[in-house]
């Protein structure tokens, strides 16, 4: 409305810009949206790819354990009548009562869950004389919670029912420990001393186990500003907040009554907290990304849509307009396919104006950008050359409708027409 009531009636007499004078020696305020919905488009798509590869990056990570088929419950235990003797024993009568059931193969327990990522933290010292600490992450495991969550021992042994409260003090380091203390072969048997109330405790390395990601699937294990992981006999640091770990034969499907019935068994005032499954715990490290790469894919579609359907509706009114000179210089002898290349032609110039704004865009937001992936970086090459591949096929696409259906027209019936 605005363009009509402040038209160039001179020039609309004259005649519509011809064929020519299409290679946008200026940009019509139609074409200016084109370029913004193709930039939009751009941006958007960038951001996409980017969230797809990271979604892809994680999936991609080994976790350190065996997820499939383990479920997982937790039971907070009341100081008031749970000292560390009554937490030992809630925990290995429970056991048995969860072995003996029938979907189980095998039942563990320890004070957290990998994937979780609610762990204890404290320090630990290369020799008693050391005043550098190194901050680690504790987890306190029974016997067999290696095998049950699928951990794997790289060197000496698993804790045993020997590693008793009032046995020497021993303990498993991660591989990520092993390396960065002492060779990693030459861990077991080495000491280590842990911050006490009133001094260091000596606790004897009896193995060395590989990496796990306990808190997310992202940290870095083995950067020099990560902090490692160290696992105690639960009989020798109990903890009240007990994770019970199982692994079950086919889906495990309806475990949480006969579960609530082993716990009552025990102690029926106990609840059953968090019933989950490590696979579940895996899903849940990449739900945020996949709901965002979802909604970008939604809006990124969306807007390359919209940019298609711009360019096609300006080239196709543009043909429109030009009728009668696309006519006249196809009957003075121009082929269709070169008529064709030109309004191929200015759909790509729209495209390529569009692109360049997108990427300038999509430059301002690296560093939010970089914050948001993992295993890929903001400027990807790859991303953004599959980004530029999608989007100029399809303004291609738009471009090409418009251009076969006016050479389709036979000279002498849009003479006529016009």
């Amino acid at each position: 409305a605005l363009r009509g009531s402040r038209a160039d009636l001179a020039g609309a007499l004259r005649g519509a810009r011809t064929l020519a004078g299409g290679r946008l020696r200026g940009l019509s305020p139609q074409q200016l949206l084109v370029v913004a919905e193709v930039a939009g488009a751009f941006v958007l798509l960038i951001a996409t790819g980017l969230m797809i590869r990271t979604v892809a990056a994680k999936l991609a990570v080994e976790p350190g354990l065996d997820t499939a088929n383990v479920s997982a419950f937790q039971v907070s235990l009341p100081a008031a009548r749970y000292d560390a003797a009554a937490t030992i024993a809630f925990g290995d009568h429970l056991l048995a009562e969860l072995d003996a059931m029938a979907q189980v193969e095998s039942a563990t327990f320890g004070s957290d869950l990998p994937l979780r990522g609610d762990t204890s933290a404290g320090f630990l010292f290369a020799s008693e004389a050391s005043e550098d600490g190194i901050r680690y992450y504790r987890h306190r495991i029974a016997p067999g919670y290696l095998g049950t969550t699928g951990i794997h021992l790289l060197a000496g042994r698993d804790f045993s029912v020997d590693d008793t409260a009032e046995s020497p003090r021993v303990a498993l380091v991660s591989r990520e420990l092993a390396q960065r203390l002492f060779r990693e072969n030459d861990a077991v048997g080495r000491f280590l001393w842990l911050d006490g109330s009133e001094a260091k405790v000596p606790v004897a390395i009896v193995g060395v186990v590989d990496a796990v990601r306990w808190r997310d699937l992202t940290t870095d294990l083995s950067g020099s500003g990560s902090d490692p992981d160290l696992y105690l006999p639960f009989a020798q640091a109990p903890s009240r907040s007990v994770e019970f770990a199982l692994r079950v034969r086919g889906m495990g499907d309806d475990l949480l009554p006969h579960i609530r019935r082993a716990v009552a068994t025990v102690d029926p005032e106990i609840a059953v907290l968090q019933l989950t499954s490590l696979s579940g715990l895996l899903q849940q490290q990449t739900a945020s990304d996949r709901l965002a790469s979802t909604v970008l894919a939604f809006f990124g579609g969306g807007a390359l849509l919209l940019a298609g359907v711009g360019v096609y509706s300006v080239l196709a009114h543009s043909v429109g307009a030009r009728g009668s000179e696309i006519a006249i210089r196809m009957a003075l002898g121009a082929t269709a396919r070169r008529v064709r290349r030109r309004v191929v032609g200015e759909g790509l110039v729209l495209a390529v104006v569009g692109a360049g704004l997108g990427v300038g865009c999509s430059l301002l937001f690296m560093r939010l950008l970089s914050d948001l992936v993992f295993g890929v970086t903001a400027g990807d090459t790859l991303t953004h050359a599959a980004v530029v591949g999608v989007l100029f096929a399809v303004v291609f696409l738009a471009t090409w409708l418009p251009a076969a259906r006016a050479t389709r027209v036979q000279p002498h019936a849009a003479l006529r027409a016009n």
